[in-house]
C-alpha cells in the first residue's frame, strides 16, 4: 500500500504537467492565428482567396481564427490568455488555485462578448471591414442581447449588468482588492491638498495598496488551496506579525510607576521607591566587621546575638512554674544546648525596591529589517521547495520574533509530517540560511513550523519585560523574567512552581547573562527580609559584584573545596525549617507565613534528673576518681519560632568544577536540597557549560524538572539536558529552549539581556540602603584557610594525636557525639566536649542538635557527608 502511493502521486503530477504543456501550446497557436488572421485567406470571404495563406498557423489557423471571431467577436483575443493561465496552473504549484476558477473565466468571456455587442455601433465599420463579422461581440453577444439583456433591461441596464459581471469575474479570478481601492480613493479625495496630496503621499499610498493587494491575494489563495489542513479543518487566513522591534505601548510611553508584588507580606503591593516599615529594626553588621572578626573580638552582630540568647534564657526561666524546684546548676553539669533557631533575615528600615530608571530604554531607532513582502516571498519559496518533493502545503501565519521567524505551513490531508522534517537541509539551502529548525507539528496546532534565523537579530532588554502587563499582573510567588518567545510574549516563570532550575549550554551561549537576569528580576521584587541568596561561583568573576548585597547569607563562595560546607548549611537550614513546620502544624512556607499567630500554653520545663553512677575515670594526676553525672532529658520544645521565613535561592554558576573536586558530596547535597527543600522555601538554580552525564547525573536530572538549554555542540548534549533534540540547532547569544515545569513541551525564546552596567547600578542602589549581614556560624568556617580545614592545625591546645583518635572513632561509628567519645576513649565530659567543639570549628562535624548525634560535614574514608556509604 505504501509503495503504491508515491507512484500514484508521481503519475498524477506527470499527467498534470502534460496537460499544462498542451494548454500552453494551444493558447500560443490560437493567439498567433488570431493576430495574423486575414479574411482573404478563406474562399467564403473572397473569390479567389489568397494564393499563399498569410496566417502564420496556415489554413488551420485561418479557419480556427475565423470561427472564433464569428462566435466571440473581439473577445476571441481573451480566450488564448485564459487558456494560458489554465495551462500555467497545471505547471506551477503556486498557480494551482486557477484550476478551480474556470467558471470565473467563462463568466469573464461571456461578459466581454455581450459588452462588445451592446456597443457594436462604436466599432461596426472597422470590424466589418477587417474581420467580416456581424457584430463585435460575435454570435454569442448578439444572442445574449437580442434574447435577454438588451431586450428586457434596455441598453443602460444591460450595460450595468455586463459591467457588474465583468468586475465580479475579475475579482473572482485575480483577487483584486476592489473595496480597499475604493477606500484609498475616497481617502485621497478627502485629503487636503487635492487629488491625492503630495508625491510622497501618493507613493506611500501606492505602496500600501500594492502590499494590501498581495496580502489579500495570498490569503485568498491559501484559503482555497488545498482548503483543508491536517486536522481536516479549514485553514485560517494568513497573519504576518513583526515582533522583532519594540511594539506600541512599551518603552518610555508606558507608565513609570509599576506595582511590584511582594509575596508573603501584609503590604503586598509595593512601588519602586515605596517604604517598607518593619515592626523591629535590626542593625545589619558591616562587611568590614564581619570579615575582620578575629580571636575574642566581638562585633555588633555578635553582641546582638548574645543579647538575644540572654533574652531567650530569661524568657525560658520566666515560663517555668514557680512551684517546681530546680537544683542549682553545677559547674560539673553539661552546658545547656542552644535553642533550635533558623537563620534570621536582616530587616532594613525604609527599604526601597530598585527603580526602573536604572535600566536602559528600548532603542527607538530599531526598524524592521525585512518587509512583509520579503517574508511572504520566503514562504512561497518554501512552498515551492516542498512541492518539488510532491509535498502539498498551504501557507499559514508568519511571525517574526527577535531572533527567528516562524513560518507556519498547513500540510494537505494525507501528507506525512516526517517527510517535511527530513527536508530541513533542503529548505536551509533554498533560503540560504545557516540552519532551519522544523517543528512537526507545532505543539497545540495542526500546522508545521519552520523556524528560520533572522538576518539581523534584535535584543530583548530587561526594562521591556519588567514594564509589561505579564510581569505586573503575574500571580507567581517568585517570578523570573526569562525573555520573550517567538510570538513576542514575555516568558515569566515561577521559581516556586519549578521548584528548581537547570541551565546548560556551551561557552558564550548566554548562561551567565541568564543568571544575571534571574537575579535582577528577584532583586526588583524582594527585599532582604523576604529572599536571601547563597551564591556559589567557582569561576570567581561571574558573581563577585553581588558581594555587596544585604540579601547574601554568606559571601559568594568561590573555592570549590568549601562548597560542601555551604551546601551542608543549606541542608541544615532546611531540616530546621521542617521541625518548625511540624511544631506549628503547617506544610510549607506559604502556609507558615500566612498563618494566624496563636498564643500557645507555656511548655513544660526541662526536668534534669540525677542519678548516681559508679564510673571510674583516671584524673589529671593519674588517680582514679569517682564521678557523679547529671542526666539531662532534652525536650523538643526548645525551638525558636519566627514570625515569618524568607525564601532562600541557591545559585551555582558552574557545576562541572564542583563535580571534579567532590562529586559524591556535591551530588548528595544537591539531591537533598532538590528533593525536599521546596516546601521549606529553598530553591536551587544550577548552571553548567559541560552538560555531560558525569556532571548532570541522573539523580540531579530527576529532581530538577525545569530546564533551560542554550546552544550546545552536539545532539548528545542536547539529549542530556532536554531528553530530546533541538538545543544543537540554536543560534547562541540568548537563543534558548525552555521546558516549563510539569510539561515536556519545548518553548523557544530569546533570553533577556542585562548589561554589567545595569547590574552594577542595581547592586549599588541596594547596597546604599544596607550592608551585608552574614550568618556567622557558616561564615566562620568558610573564612578559614583550606589547609586549616584539612589539617586542623592551630586553634586548639589539645593533643593532635587524641583528635585523630576521635576522628577515627567518628569514622568507624558513623556518628559524632560527646558521649560516644567519652565511652570509646574513656574521656571526661569537659575534655570530650572541648574536642567536639574543636572538630566543629574545623568544619568536620556540625553544630549541636540536642539529643541527636551531630552531622558529619566532610567525607571520611570514601563515605558521604552524612556518614552513609556513597552509592555508585
Amino acid at each position: 500500500m505504501s509503495s503504491k502511493e508515491p507512484r500514484e502521486a508521481v503519475d498524477s503530477r506527470g499527467a498534470s504537467e502534460i496537460v499544462g504543456i498542451l494548454l500552453a501550446c494551444v493558447s500560443f497557436l490560437l493567439l498567433v492565428s488570431l493576430f495574423s488572421f486575414d479574411r482573404n485567406d478563406l474562399e467564403s470571404n473572397r473569390v479567389p482567396a489568397n494564393e499563399h495563406v498569410s496566417n502564420w498557423v496556415g489554413p488551420v489557423g485561418a479557419h480556427v481564427g475565423n470561427a472564433l471571431f464569428m462566435v466571440l467577436g473581439i473577445s476571441a483575443y481573451l480566450l488564448p490568455l485564459l487558456l494560458l493561465g489554465l495551462g500555467l496552473a497545471h505547471l506551477f504549484q503556486s498557480l494551482s488555485y486557477l484550476k478551480k476558477r474556470w467558471p470565473w473565466a467563462l463568466l469573464l468571456l461571456i461578459a466581454t462578448a455581450g459588452g462588445f455587442d451592446l456597443y457594436s455601433w462604436m466599432w461596426q465599420r472597422s470590424i466589418k471591414e477587417t474581420l467580416n463579422i456581424p457584430s463585435t461581440g460575435g454570435f454569442l453577444g448578439m444572442a445574449l442581447n437580442r434574447y435577454f439583456f438588451a431586450q428586457y433591461f434596455g441598453q443602460v441596464g444591460a450595460g450595468a449588468l455586463f459591467g457588474t459581471m465583468y468586475l465580479i469575474s475579475l475579482i473572482g479570478l485575480t483577487n483584486i482588492p476592489f473595496g480597499h481601492w475604493l477606500q484609498s480613493l475616497w481617502h485621497r479625495i478627502n485629503t487636503p491638498g487635492g487629488d491625492g496630496g503630495a508625491k510622497d503621499e501618493k507613493a506611500l499610498e501606492k505602496q500600501a495598496r500594492e502590499l494590501a493587494k498581495q496580502v489579500k491575494k495570498l490569503e485568498e489563495e491559501a484559503a482555497e488551496n488545498p482548503g483543508l489542513g491536517a486536522d481536516l479543518q479549514p485553514i485560517p487566513p494568513i497573519t504576518i506579525r513583526d515582533l522583532s522591534v519594540p511594539q506600541a505601548g512599551s518603552g518610555p510611553a508606558q507608565k513609570k510607576k509599576n506595582v511590584e508584588t511582594a509575596p508573603d507580606r501584609d503590604d503586598a503591593l509595593l512601588e519602586p521607591g515605596a517604604e517598607i516599615i518593619p515592626a523591629v529594626e535590626i542593625a545589619a553588621a558591616t562587611t568590614a566587621d564581619v570579615l575582620g572578626r578575629r580571636g575574642d573580638s566581638k562585633t555588633a552582630n555578635d553582641k546582638s546575638r548574645e543579647s538575644d540568647e540572654e533574652h531567650n534564657e530569661k524568657a525560658d526561666a520566666a515560663e517555668i512554674p514557680q512551684h517546681v524546684g530546680l537544683p542549682a546548676r553545677s559547674k560539673s553539669f553539661p552546658r545547656k544546648s542552644k535553642p533550635l533557631a533558623v537563620a534570621s533575615a536582616p530587616i532594613i528600615g525604609n527599604y526601597k525596591l530598585p527603580p526602573m530608571e536604572l535600566l536602559n530604554y528600548p532603542d527607538p531607532n530599531v526598524k524592521p529589517t525585512e518587509s512583509k513582502e520579503d517574508l511572504m516571498a520566503n514562504a512561497r519559496l518554501m512552498q515551492n521547495t516542498l512541492a518539488q518533493f510532491d509535498i502539498e502545503v498551504a501557507l499559514g501565519d508568519i511571525t517574526k520574533g527577535p531572533t527567528i521567524t516562524r513560518y507556519e505551513l498547513h500540510p494537505a490531508p494525507g501528507v506525512r509530517l516526517e517527510k517535511i522534517s527530513a527536508l530541513s537541509n533542503n529548505l536551509a539551502a533554498a533560503l540560504k540560511a545557516e540552519n532551519v529548525n522544523i517543528l512537526a507539528p507545532i505543539p497545540g496546532k495542526s500546522s508545521v513550523g519552520i523556524e528560520v534565523p533572522n538576518l539581523v537579530k534584535t535584543k530583548v532588554i530587561m526594562r521591556d519585560l519588567l514594564e509589561s502587563e505579564e510581569w505586573r499582573n503575574t500571580k507567581a510567588r517568585i517570578p523570573l523574567a526569562l525573555g520573550k518567545d517567538v510570538y513576542g510574549k514575555p516568558v515569566i516563570a515561577d521559581l516556586a512552581e519549578m521548584p528548581h532550575l537547570l541551565i546548560a549550554g556551551s561557552t558564550g551561549s548566554g548562561k551567565s547573562v541568564c543568571i544575571n537576569s534571574i537575579t535582577a528580576s528577584l532583586l526588583y521584587r524582594f527585599s532582604p527580609d523576604q529572599l536571601r541568596f547563597v551564591m556559589i561561583d567557582p569561576k570567581v568573576v561571574e558573581l563577585q559584584h553581588y558581594n555587596a548585597l544585604p540579601h547574601l547569607v554568606v559571601p559568594v563562595v568561590t573555592d570549590p573545596k568549601k562548597v560542601v560546607l555551604a551546601l551542608r548549611w543549606v541542608v541544615n537550614e532546611m531540616e530546621k525549617r521542617y521541625q518548625i513546620f511540624a511544631r506549628v502544624g503547617v506544610r510549607n512556607i506559604k502556609s507558615f507565613n500566612e498563618r494566624t499567630h496563636v498564643v500557645k500554653e507555656s511548655p513544660q520545663p526541662e526536668l534534669p534528673l540525677k542519678a548516681k553512677k559508679e564510673r571510674i575515670e583516671a584524673g589529671s594526676d593519674g588517680f582514679a576518681v569517682e564521678l557523679d553525672e547529671e542526666i539531662v532529658v532534652p525536650r523538643d520544645d526548645d525551638i525558636v519560632i519566627p514570625d515569618k521565613l524568607s525564601y532562600i535561592v541557591v545559585i551555582i554558576d558552574e557545576l562541572a568544577d564542583l563535580m571534579l573536586v567532590a562529586p559524591a558530596d556535591v551530588e548528595m547535597s544537591i539531591a537533598r536540597i532538590t528533593q525536599m527543600a521546596r516546601a521549606a522555601g529553598i530553591h536551587c538554580i544550577v548552571a553548567t557549560q559541560r552538560p555531560s552525564v558525569d556532571v548532570i547525573t541522573g539523580v540531579i536530572k530527576a529532581n530538577i524538572p525545569a530546564r533551560i538549554a542554550f546552544q550546545v555542540a552536539s545532539k548528545v548534549d542536547s539529549r542530556t539536558i532536554l531528553d530530546g533534540m533541538g538545543a544543537d540547532k540554536l543560534l547562541g547569544k540568548g537563543d534558548m529552549l525552555y521546558v516549563p515545569p510539569g510539561s515536556s513541551r519545548l518553548l523557544r525564546a530569546q533570553g533577556v539581556l542585562v548589561t554589567d552596567q545595569e547590574v552594577q547600578s542595581i547592586v549599588d542602589f541596594i547596597a546604599k540602603q544596607g550592608k551585608p549581614s552574614y550568618e556567622m556560624d557558616i561564615h566562620q568556617q568558610l573564612s578559614k584557610p583550606i589547609a586549616e580545614l584539612e589539617s586542623g592545625g592551630g586553634g586548639s591546645d589539645e593533643d593532635e594525636g587524641l583528635i585523630n583518635q576521635c576522628i577515627e572513632v567518628i569514622r568507624s561509628e558513623q556518628k559524632a557525639s560527646v558521649s560516644l567519645l567519652q565511652r570509646r576513649l574513656r574521656l571526661g565530659y569537659t575534655r570530650a566536649a572541648r574536642i567536639m567543639d574543636e572538630l566543629e570549628d574545623r568544619g568536620i562535624v556540625g553544630p549541636n542538635k540536642g539529643a541527636e548525634p551531630r552531622d558529619i560535614l566532610i567525607d571520611l574514608d570514601g563515605e558521604g557527608a552524612d556518614g552513609n556509604p556513597v552509592r555508585g
